[in-house]
C-alpha cells in the first residue's frame, strides 16, 4: 500500500490487528474491497477476521493467536 501512496494505519492490541486504509476511492470501491478481503480471508479459513466498509475507508481486524 505504500508504494500505491495509499494511507493505511496498523494498531496491534491484545493480538488483535485493525488495519484502516483510507482509499479516496468512493463507495462502490470500498464494497468491491471489502468483498475482496472477505474472500480472501474465507479462503485463508481465517478465525475471528472482521472487514467493514465506509466511504472511504476499509477497516480489517483480524485476530492472530
Amino acid at each position: 500500500m505504500s508504494a500505491s501512496a495509499i494511507h493505511y494505519r496498523r494498531d496491534v492490541k491484545d493480538g488483535i490487528y485493525t488495519y484502516v486504509i483510507l482509499h479516496e476511492m468512493g463507495k462502490k470501491w470500498s464494497y468491491f474491497f471489502e468483498k475482496l478481503f472477505k474472500g480472501a480471508l474465507k479462503t485463508m479459513k481465517a478465525k475471528d477476521a472482521e472487514v467493514n466498509a465506509i466511504d472511504d475507508t476499509i477497516v480489517l481486524k483480524l485476530s492472530i493467536d
